[in-house]
């Protein structure tokens, strides 16, 4: 009897498609944190209020769970949570960078990640008035973000040019 069993191509072996996985995995987080970097320059530095408004909160919310990066996992009450690929990139810390998420939050987001120090932590959680805080920690957010992507102090307000990437 002959044998009639075809022969596998190299590609479809199983360390084949592993690596193919793995590639499309990296070439996915590196386009979304593309796309991150461009949400927090858009957000923060594009004219946009700090912390976000409402409508731009809504927006970029529904722009993360269609990335991948933000699920909803309870119906009543609604619950959110960052996917896996979400916490690869960081994503609270972008968040932070683009002020969807509670205020409260922020300073701890940022001093967790060591943008900020303590003192700053506390000089915003400790502020004499909401509006001070506010505006304090604003001034943090965009220093923090220049930390974060290695920008120079002298670029504040509104870059020229491309965003660097990392």
């Amino acid at each position: 009897m002959e044998n009639t069993e075809l022969s596998r191509p190299a590609w479809c072996t199983a360390d084949a498609i592993r690596q193919n996985l793995e590639a499309d995995n990296a070439n996915v987080s590196a386009v979304n944190k593309a796309e991150l970097e461009n949400m927090v320059l858009t957000q923060l530095f594009g004219g946009q209020p700090w912390p976000a408004d409402w409508e731009t909160f809504s927006a970029v919310n529904q722009n993360l769970i269609q990335m991948g990066l933000w699920e909803e996992v309870g119906v009543e009450p609604r619950t959110w949570r960052t996917t896996p690929l979400g916490r690869e990139l960081h994503l609270d810390l972008f968040q932070a960078f683009m002020g969807v998420i509670n205020e409260i939050e922020v300073p701890l987001i940022l001093e967790e990640y060591g943008l900020i120090d303590l003192s700053e932590l506390n000089a915003v959680c400790l502020g004499t008035s909401e509006a001070d805080a506010e505006s304090l920690l604003e001034g943090y957010v965009k220093r923090a973000i220049r930390r974060f992507f290695g920008l120079p102090e002298i670029w504040n307000d509104k870059p020229a040019g491309n965003w660097p990437r990392n």
